[in-house]
């Protein structure tokens, strides 16, 4: 079951990201554990910054949090799924969870920061995220980016039966 993130899920979700020392070192973890506190204790709109968990039962199995950018993009900022959970469809879940959120708000645009890693690389052009080429984060890490909605004109510029534009 997905569903936002309470103060409850705060060490389960931080143990998740723990149990990755390659991937997440230990500023890192300190970062995620004072967001989601941050986040827990405060109320933030939806539309501006999100964090949810994938549980079972009571347990914690995966996170994923994002924020929106000043260029009215989103960005997915967290997403890990433990290790014994992995290659169930977890993730994907929570990606799609998250996307159809963010769709609801009428974003354009999906982008994340992913580290070389082919297997992360891989997951993320799966579900349809395409490598920006030659941009590279100050991190070094990949950008990919993804299209959520597809805008189409509200109206149609002609020329009326007066000849002026419309």
């Amino acid at each position: 079951m997905i569903c936002k993130l309470s103060e409850e899920d705060i060490e389960q979700a931080v143990g998740i990201f723990a149990q990755y020392p390659k991937d997440f070192n230990s500023l890192g973890i300190k970062k995620l554990k004072e967001e989601l506190e941050e986040y827990a204790g405060e109320s933030v709109s939806l539309e501006t910054k999100g964090f949810f968990v994938e549980k079972e039962a009571s347990q914690v199995i995966g996170l994923i949090g994002y924020v929106m950018r000043p260029s009215n993009e989103y960005e997915i900022t967290w997403l890990a799924v433990r290790p014994d959970w992995q290659r169930r469809g977890i993730g994907k879940g929570l990606l799609e969870y998250v996307e159809q959120a963010l769709k609801n708000f009428r974003s354009e645009w999906l982008k994340l920061e992913v580290p070389n890693d082919p297997a992360t690389m891989n997951f993320y052009s799966a579900m349809g995220f395409s490598e920006e080429l030659s941009e590279f984060s100050e991190r070094n890490k990949v950008i990919y980016k993804k299209k959520l909605l597809a805008f189409k004109p509200t109206f149609k510029a002609g020329i009326s039966g007066d000849g002026l534009w419309r």
